[in-house]
């Protein structure tokens, strides 16, 4: 792979292309929000597969980088930290820069990291998608635990639909053995939310070898059950996701990401999240095993009406 150092003029066709592709296209970017001033003063960096663009990204002269897209072909290639490690080295080189800066999407959190990139302050929204800052010195010091799943003991106020959206991507990237929801309240908004469906697709087609990865907890009094989003995507990946019925649960909603995160709803609109609390959510667990011991599949029709 090459990675390619230039302006836009002579990025534009292929970084266009990608971006077109990866943001908008894929992702749903907004075709206005995508383009702006700031191509003609960065510098674009585009990496080549055997001479095909497969990603792109700029820096800008105050530090800032952004728009780092990589095609789905030669995505969990290693194409990305090519194209990254070659922005770091000309922006730390080259470039002469203290500090490099982004708005780095919440489910891209791990890989920055793996580069040296350490995540501060909270989530927000960009183009609806939860984001975090990020941010890597040139002393490239060890990078934050902050955000990090089975690392960082913060208590975290999810308090919006764009935290819980993040604090979930970052907590399924982190590839916990298993996720058990106890869904008493189906009807948040986060469980309608395309990404967050994305999300657990990811999650659970990431290892097969145990069985399901997932549990889903329903109590028995929801109508038009086939409707809902989670069912839907239960029924696409039936051996990966398994749903039970327990009355019990009542509207309790919870989720737990084995053996060290936990996301413990009060209503709709307040969460708290956890990465790194094994003992609570050990606890958690043997308090739930009586009653998911006693709980039952739903109904085999493809019309599940309970």
């Amino acid at each position: 792979m090459e990675v390619r150092i230039t302006d836009w003029q002579h990025a534009r066709d292929d970084a266009r292309a990608i971006r077109t592709e990866v943001f908008i296209q894929e992702q749903k970017v907004p075709e206005e929000m995508e383009w702006d001033d700031d191509d003609l003063t960065a510098v674009h960096f585009v990496l080549y597969d055997k001479g095909t663009p497969a990603g792109c990204a700029r820096l800008l002269p105050d530090g800032h980088f952004g728009r780092m897209a990589v095609r789905r072909e030669w995505r969990r290639s290693g194409a990305g930290s090519v194209l990254l490690q070659s922005l770091i080295q000309y922006a730390f080189g080259q470039g002469n820069m203290d500090i490099l800066r982004a708005s780095a999407q919440t489910k891209a959190l791990l890989f920055y990291h793996s580069n040296g990139f350490s995540a501060d302050g909270g989530f927000y929204a960009d183009a609806d998608m939860p984001h975090v800052h990020i941010h890597r010195e040139r002393k490239n010091l060890p990078a934050s635990d902050y955000l990090m799943p089975a690392k960082d003991a913060t208590v975290h106020t999810l308090d919006t639909l764009i935290a819980q959206m993040g604090w979930l991507e970052i907590a399924l990237s982190g590839n916990p053995y298993h996720v058990t929801l106890i869904c008493g309240s189906p009807q948040y908004a986060l469980w309608s939310v395309q990404a967050v469906n994305d999300a657990i697709s990811q999650y659970v087609r990431a290892e097969t070898s145990h069985g399901p990865r997932l549990t889903i907890v329903f109590p028995a009094d929801i109508k038009g059950m086939e409707r809902h989003p989670l069912v839907v995507l239960q029924q696409r990946l039936s051996s990966l996701i398994e749903i039970r019925i327990q009355p019990r649960i009542g509207r309790h909603t919870l989720l737990l990401a084995e053996p060290w995160g936990v996301m413990h709803f009060s209503d709709e609109d307040h969460a708290l999240g956890e990465l790194n609390n094994p003992a609570k959510v050990e606890h958690l667990k043997m308090e739930m095993k009586e009653m998911l011991e006693h709980s039952h599949a739903p109904h085999s029709s493809p019309q599940i009406m309970l």
